[in-house]
């Protein structure tokens, strides 16, 4: 700005955010970025420029490429609305293992043109190197104009057939390590379907579920067996024998992947109709009943219970989608939550959790798939929602290994500083990426073995299985020329710490159980060890922009402390495509504000009377809002267990007393 070049530096949100406020306030120059929630490419900019004045902003960020269904991914973002005259894009490819496929393609509006062509020129520099070339002519661009955001999207892998272990990069002190094997026999699954069909999955959402349940079901393995569990107000588990629902037969709702039963499956798929309300407890309940009993084959081999991966035993995992919250059964998040682990507790079956639309619940969603060892993904109500499921499904399809442990030598490794070295299972298609520190005493010594080893449970073979990985030294002495030099190992190291440590804190914490006490401030001794202030704390040394940080940059004005602030209000993870939770996507600053009552029934036993409210909070300020009254200045950082109880329009009842006979609707916004 004014020819001077401005850097941003990551702040604490609550500060950043004051910051910018100030700014606006003192009508200075200020800005406001944030990320979009689908694409992360693409960046929405609110702007409040000074008279005659002009900004540049030029942001720059890294990204951690995931492998997903055998390729890496990287997609970037094009909508220039208009012409560019000289429209250059540029990818170079660097890896340490052949690269052995390359697909560069088009996307806009729906529409896919394959690579090569169109402008694309694809480019070998080595076995190991590639460069990609894309520079659509004025012509092509003005074609395209019409179909707005358009995309390109670069997926290639690498030769896996030398070491299946993977790769150790070492690099000043720090290690990655890339585990993808690929040459192991699928596993059977036995995969329960949780699929919620009450009254607001009626019309396209029910359709999109139905196309995507007939491919899905159609994929299937013949050694896989299947359930399939709709649930509305009540819960039924689906047979292909009519005594079965009415209980008269000894065989479970287990069944075998054979062309009959999927067949009869599609037909009941296809009878599905959306009625009633949300019983989550009661299908999460059933669904996990189901698991334990294990019961595969005939009925003399029912009742025995084997364990996860022993002889010829199916892997057993539930997919559970739903578009709502609880309004049936147990309503209190914490609850249902505390239920499923309870039950999940012997079998340990992954419970991955799928959010489709915005009314669902997706930090309630998470939280239960990181509680059982699984992830939660948000199915956007689009045209392709029915591809979205299908692409979800194909990632957990092929369990290879269970049980998958990462071991270093304790004289090598600094055991601390190692983020998450032990996992469930292993997908086929994906990878596992474990980092840490080298022990001080072994820092000097780029070229020295870790002694790795990665121990898994091979349930085809019904074996233990020994990987030892290849060994690779990154230094490159001419990075180190700045003083603040950080290595991008390092960063990739704390990059995975935060990410993992955020994770943690939203899997342990427990809202919802006493919403009284939840209104005070919870500042313990232990809160500096806490997973949370451990990920504030990495996330400012190694400027990361988190849940809970900002990125800020001050432009001064006549010499004065005032300036522009900019807020980049994003999220690690970001390329996981994960929506941001309510609480960490909107400002600090929102408040609860009386509005007109709707027809919305909290739980009993969530909210206190009013009174009970005002007092417990630090700041109230009371006014009128057309002649009812308006409390201000209550944060939901403050009142967090709210997040049960906003419904699809962000509004909440609280009651006035105890017999919830008399209500207050409350709308939750800035």
């Amino acid at each position: 700005m004014g020819g001077k070049v401005y850097e941003a530096y990551i702040k604490k949100k609550v500060q950043a955010d004051k910051e910018y406020q100030e700014a606006l306030e003192s009508g200075h120059t200020a800005a406001h970025v944030s990320a979009s929630v689908r694409n992360s490419n693409t960046f929405e900019v609110s702007v409040n420029v000074a008279a005659r004045s002009k900004i540049a902003f030029n942001l720059t960020y890294e990204e951690l490429l995931t492998r997903q269904l055998s390729v890496y991914h990287h997609t970037i973002s094009l909508t220039p609305r208009q012409v560019v005259q000289d429209l250059n894009i540029d990818i170079f490819i660097q890896e340490i293992r052949n690269i052995t496929l390359l697909n560069v393609t088009t996307f806009e509006d729906g529409g896919k043109s394959e690579s090569e062509g169109d402008g694309i020129l694809v480019e070998y520099l080595s076995p190991l190197s590639a460069h990609v070339h894309y520079a659509p002519g004025e012509r092509e661009q003005q074609n395209r104009l019409e179909f707005g955001l358009q995309q390109l999207t670069v997926e290639y892998d690498v030769d896996r057939s030398i070491n299946p272990a993977g790769d150790i990069m070492l690099m000043d002190g720090y290690f990655v390590h890339f585990f993808a094997p690929e040459d192991v026999p699928t596993q059977p699954k036995h995969i329960i379907f949780v699929l919620d069909t009450s009254g607001s999955m009626w019309g396209s959402k029910l359709q999109q579920l139905q196309q995507a349940m007939y491919s899905i079901l159609d994929s299937l393995r013949s050694n896989d067996y299947f359930s399939i569990i709709q649930f509305g107000t009540n819960v039924m588990e689906w047979s292909s024998r009519p005594q079965d629902i009415v209980g008269l037969s000894r065989y479970s709702m287990t069944h075998e992947a054979t062309e009959t039963k999927i067949t009869k499956a599609k037909q009941f798929i296809k009878s599905m109709e959306a009625s009633g309300g949300t019983n989550i407890s009661g299908a999460l309940r059933k669904a996990l009943q189901l698991a334990a009993k294990q019961q595969y084959g005939f009925p003399e081999k029912m009742g025995e219970n084997l364990n996860l991966g022993s002889q010829g035993q199916p892997q057993p995992m539930l997919v559970f989608l739903t578009d709502g919250i609880a309004t049936v059964g147990e309503l209190l998040t914490s609850r249902i939550l505390a239920q499923a682990r309870a039950l999940n507790s012997e079998i340990g079956a992954p419970i991955f959790s799928l959010a489709f639309g915005d009314a669902a619940n997706f930090r309630f969603l998470k939280k239960l798939s990181l509680q059982n060892h699984a992830f939660a993904r948000k199915i956007y109500e689009a045209s392709d929602a029915a591809l979205q499921l299908q692409s979800f499904y194909n990632e957990i399809a092929s369990p290879l290994l269970a049980n998958v442990s990462f071991t270093y030598l304790d004289s090598k490794v600094d055991k601390v500083s190692l983020t998450t070295n032990h996992f469930h299972s292993y997908y086929g298609g994906s990878e596992i990426i474990v980092a840490g520190k080298v022990s001080s005493s072994n820092k000097g010594q780029q070229d020295e073995d870790l002694g790795a080893q990665v121990y898994a449970w091979n349930g085809v073979e019904h074996k233990d299985v020994l990987y030892k990985p290849l060994f690779t030294s990154t230094n490159n002495p001419t990075e180190r020329r700045r003083d603040n030099y950080i290595g991008s190992l390092e960063r990739l190291w704390a990059y995975l710490t935060v990410r993992q440590l955020l994770d943690e804190h939203l899997a342990s914490i427990d809202e919802g159980n006493d919403p009284v006490n939840l209104f005070a401030e919870k500042q313990t001794h232990h809160e500096d060890c806490s997973p949370k202030a451990k990920a504030l704390s990495l996330a400012l040394k190694y400027g990361f922009v988190t849940p809970l940080t900002s990125l800020v940059v001050v432009i001064p004005k006549n010499g004065s402390e005032g300036g522009v602030s900019e807020l980049v209000r994003d999220r690690v993870g970001s390329n996981e495509l994960d929506p941001v939770p309510f609480l960490e996507s909107t400002p600090l600053h929102n408040k609860i504000m009386p509005m007109l009552p709707v027809h919305f029934r909290p739980p009993a036993l969530a909210i206190n009377p009013m009174e009970e409210l005002s007092t417990d909070l630090p700041v109230t300020t009371t006014s009128a809002l057309n002649g009812l009254s308006q409390a201000t200045n209550y944060t939901l950082t403050d009142v967090s267990w709210l997040l049960d109880y906003i419904d699809s329009e962000n509004r909440i009842t609280v009651a006035t007393n105890y017999s919830l006979m008399n209500n207050s609707t409350f709308l939750i916004g800035p």
